[in-house]
């Protein structure tokens, strides 16, 4: 389907020794400032320290976020995708890499034009070029994607990935481990940090295989073929290659801009993408986890249901039906405050660390307390939500003894980015739902 060519030049004409020497310098200016920072704290009082601490990190927070931004492709992405672990990063660094998800600039279209060109067949990429249109409809960190019409008028969306993107994945990998490492931003002993960005590099991989996409598309295309509230897009076949993905055009209300539309509305809407995360998990085994809103739209056409449109399936994860049901029982320990449980639970899933004294209730009730309060009620407020505030007042608290001994799983870093991403989703609805009853449908057999 695709021609054999050549590369073409790297992201934003940067080449790989280019990226490599950014990265480095970047590294060992953070690693300065970090240890200068640590001789300060041995002649300053807690209250001084503290507050210095806040400000360096929130400056080299700034400084790589605008680094990884200006630099895109698979470092920007790891980037984006680290900021969601916000548990186990300073919550300056973690502000400043979130904002990484909304600053992805796009590339001048003649790089794109070029790419089309590159990629597809000389009939098929004159064809899409003729009608397609410049200005970019979502620009990402690893691509962007064009609006644009095939021959026989169909309107579609194609995803064109960067040049460059690919060839230099592994050495971005490398240095911003390296990075992070210097920074001592990321709190993990060497073997949990390595099966961590093992896990991200898989996961980046994945995105950046279109052919996988594509197997994803048509899964979940057959697993919502009886779902009428769920719209899948059609891929075009022809008209893809290995960094070319051309699909039906979609429309509807992006999530982001639900904010005026009424209170039945963003209440189903809230509802489904619940549904959606519970039916995933519990019934297919397999979990699409880029909750980023620009990837949900709604539609509400007359006389008909509503309907939620889900885009973007590069970040799709199968579990095993034992994954699966280890957090069906880890959910039904916390509920009835089994702490014995829950202990053998999260050590068998590898995010208790094991030869450790056994963590009871002191330690297990303030968390469940927050984590389960969407849960007690029969509808719970997300637009009145202090559940992430609670989260992060107990994850600072300077008494908290225990939390060292925890730490993501090749799973559980899948779950917690879906989780946590659309926790934020329904904060953004601010909508009444009925959480309670939604978690007894799908955890309770």
């Amino acid at each position: 389907m695709s021609k054999t060519h050549k590369p073409l030049s790297g992201i934003v004409s940067i080449t790989p020794q280019q990226r490599l020497t950014r990265l480095a310098s970047l590294s060992v200016r953070l690693a300065k400032q970090v240890a200068g920072q640590r001789i300060k704290n041995l002649f300053q009082d807690d209250a001084e320290k503290a507050q210095q601490e806040h400000e360096l990190y929130a400056r080299l927070g700034l400084e790589v976020a605008k680094t990884l931004g200006e630099m895109k492709g698979a470092v920007m992405k790891v980037g984006q995708l680290v900021s969601q672990m916000q548990d186990l990063l300073p919550a300056e660094i973690a502000e400043a890499l979130s904002h990484l998800q909304n600053d992805a600039k796009p590339l001048p279209f003649a790089i794109i034009r070029q790419q089309i060109i590159h990629q597809l067949p000389e009939k098929i990429a004159t064809e899409l070029l003729q009608h397609i249109d410049e200005q970019p409809f979502a620009a990402a960190s690893i691509g962007q994607v064009h609006r644009a019409l095939l021959a026989n008028g169909q309107e579609v969306i194609v995803k064109v990935q960067y040049p460059g993107v690919k060839t230099s994945c592994e050495s971005d990998l490398t240095h911003l481990k390296r990075l992070l490492q210097l920074g001592g931003f990321l709190k993990l002993d060497p073997n949990t940090l390595s099966a961590l960005f093992d896990e991200v590099r898989v996961l980046l991989y994945q995105e950046l295989d279109y052919a996988n996409e594509r197997v994803n598309l048509q899964r979940f295309q057959q697993l919502y073929a009886d779902d009428p509230t769920l719209v899948v897009p059609q891929v075009f076949d022809d008209y893809c290659s290995e960094a070319i993905l051309t699909l039906s055009y979609e429309p509807g209300i992006a999530l982001k801009d639900m904010a005026n539309h009424s209170e039945a509305q963003r209440q189903w809407l809230a509802q489904r993408l619940v549904q959606l995360v519970g039916e995933q998990l519990f019934q297919w085994h397999v979990l699409h986890v880029d909750p980023h809103p620009g990837n949900f739209a709604c539609r509400f056409p007359e006389n008909a249901s509503p309907q939620l449109v889900l885009y973007d399936y590069g970040a799709v994860k199968s579990l095993t039906p034992e994954t699966v049901e280890d957090i069906r029982e880890l959910i039904l320990a916390a509920q009835a405050r089994d702490y014995e449980r829950m202990e053998m639970l999260l050590c068998r899933r590898g995010i208790r660390r094991i030869n450790t004294d056994a963590l009871g209730e002191e330690f297990y009730k303030p968390w469940l307390d927050i984590i389960l309060a969407p849960f007690m009620t029969d509808q719970f407020d997300f637009a009145h939500s202090h559940v992430h505030e609670a989260f992060m007042a107990r994850l600072k608290h300077k008494m908290l003894r225990g939390i060292s001994l925890f730490q993501p799983s090749r799973e559980s870093i899948h779950i917690d980015r879906v989780v946590s991403g659309h926790y934020w989703n329904l904060v953004c609805l601010a909508t009444q739902v009925p959480m309670k009853a939604l978690l007894e449908k799908f955890v309770h057999r």
